[in-house]
């Protein structure tokens, strides 16, 4: 009685896909690392300060009946930008103080290739006849190239996260491959008796002339594992089997005896 395909090239087959899984999260870390690499190079942390170049506004409509002036407000800066706050101040023609107001401008433009320098917000109301204005504040204005630095902090995170994960698949696939390496199946002669002792992950057992006769299942065990089984000519078979390595030892009446295969 020969073993069996799970018992010789089916376990190894065993191991080397177990080889190839650990391989696998060791190779997305590289991965992820070099991914890193290439998005920090790619990231510009200094960026020149945003400087207004030309402001204009536009009085559309003043209704003298509700006293407002419906505006529209165009920035052009020194850089690309897309959106931000501007604070401004609206005087009448007597400069006198009508009302502040924070504005959210934006571009007409959300393709960063084909962002531009201005900024705009259209028909928003002013309370009272707009003949002035004062730009008090621009500093919350948001570049095209610090939107770019942000979307690459977001994936340095995320590699960061697929790194960690990849250790700890790593750490897991470690252990997995460690014990299948040892994975182990003997086969012993003996009075004419063909005993297959198969050790794998979980599975243990013992087979007498093609029929099993013990099975332990354990994933893990602090303990070696032992099977004992009986021929029919009253000899009694004892294995031992250490649960990390698989170095199984079979004892007929107490006599040690070697594997043929």
């Amino acid at each position: 009685m020969e073993k069996s395909f799970a018992e010789s090239n089916g376990l190894t087959l065993r191991k080397i896909a177990n080889v190839i899984w650990f391989a696998l999260p060791l190779i997305i870390i590289i991965f992820c690392l070099l991914l890193s690499v290439i998005i920090s190079e790619a990231t510009v942390d200094d960026f020149d300060p945003v400087e207004i170049e030309s402001d204009e506004l536009y009085v559309e409509l003043y209704d003298s009946y509700l006293n407002e002036s419906i505006c529209s407000l165009e920035i052009s800066f020194n850089q690309n930008v897309y959106e931000g706050h501007v604070t401004v101040s609206f005087y009448d023609v007597n400069e006198n103080l009508l009302e502040t107001l924070d504005l959210y401008l934006t571009s007409a433009n959300y393709d960063y290739e084909d962002y531009d320098t201005e900024l705009r917000n259209i028909f928003f109301t002013v309370k009272g006849n707009v003949e002035y204005y004062e730009i008090i504040d621009y500093s919350d204005i948001e570049t095209a190239e610090a939107d770019i630095a942000n979307e690459h902090e977001g994936l340095l995170a995320l590699v960061f996260l697929a790194v960690l994960w990849g250790f700890i698949r790593l750490i897991y696939a470690t252990l997995i491959t460690l014990t299948a390496l040892f994975f182990s199946c003997k086969q012993y002669y003996v009075n004419g008796h063909c005993i297959i002792v198969y050790a794998g992950r979980m599975h243990h057992y013992i087979k007498i002339d093609g029929r099993k006769y013990t099975e332990k299942n354990a994933l893990i065990s602090f303990s070696p594992i032992t099977l004992t089984a009986e021929l029919e000519s009253g000899e009694r078979i004892d294995v031992n089997i250490p649960w990390f390595t698989k170095r199984m030892t079979l004892h007929v009446d107490g006599m040690l005896i070697e594997p043929t295969l």
